[in-house]
């Protein structure tokens, strides 16, 4: 189940077990990649890594992955949802043009 691998990741990346957490998360994307919170998770957790490089690539595959999401998730029942999603995506973009650290080496 995706949220059970997002919640462990989450848990793994409190405790600074980068690549542990990157499993779970990559894990979560596995199954469940029309979910947009799996994606803004994953970046997010990408972002305090640092690694650069990978963000980077993530933003290009939830732009792509936006219009068919934008179709299953609608309704009332989403419009926080997609108000919180596309707040956190204009959040991580904004980051990502100022991050000038170090990209995180991927193992």
């Amino acid at each position: 189940h995706a949220r059970a691998r997002v919640a462990y990741g989450s848990f793994l990346g409190d405790l600074n077990d980068e690549d542990a957490a990157q499993e779970q998360l990559e894990k979560a994307l596995e199954l469940a990649p029309e979910f947009p919170d799996n994606h803004l998770l994953f970046m997010e957790a990408l972002l305090k890594w640092r690694d650069t490089k990978t963000l980077a690539e993530k933003i290009v595959a939830y732009q792509a992955l936006l219009p068919e999401a934008k179709k299953k998730f609608t309704g009332a029942d989403w419009d926080y949802e997609w108000f919180d999603w596309t707040r956190r995506f204009q959040v991580i973009q904004s980051k990502a043009k100022r991050t000038d650290a170090p990209v995180r080496e991927n193992k």
